[in-house]
């Protein structure tokens, strides 16, 4: 079983990502973004990234597409795609990230 005191991962950095867990098959991350600030997550070499909204609203690019997502939205990122994060202004962002391992 795996236990995450997932309100003690904030730091003072405008973008922090924490591993929480990594298996044979998975890592599963812990994103956050202070407000108005991106990541540019490049293309995606996994299977399939899947991102869970914990907080906060911002939006995902998706191959330039954006997609505006929001405390409770799952966006499915398909291999090949290129990717980056946006905090929106006014609002952090915190994701749970889960990213398959080729196998």
């Amino acid at each position: 079983m795996l236990l995450a005191k997932m309100g003690n991962l904030i730091g003072k950095e405008s973008a922090m990502m924490t591993l929480l867990h990594q298996s044979e098959m998975s890592k599963i991350f812990m994103l956050y973004l202070e407000e108005g600030k991106v990541k540019d997550c490049g293309c995606t070499t996994a299977p399939e990234v899947v991102f869970q909204v914990l907080e906060g609203q911002g939006t995902i690019y998706l191959n330039g597409e954006p997609h505006e997502v929001e405390a409770g939205d799952l966006l499915l990122c398909p291999q090949g795609a290129n990717h980056r994060l946006e905090a929106n202004r006014g609002a952090e962002f915190r994701l749970l990230v889960v990213k398959p391992l080729q196998q």
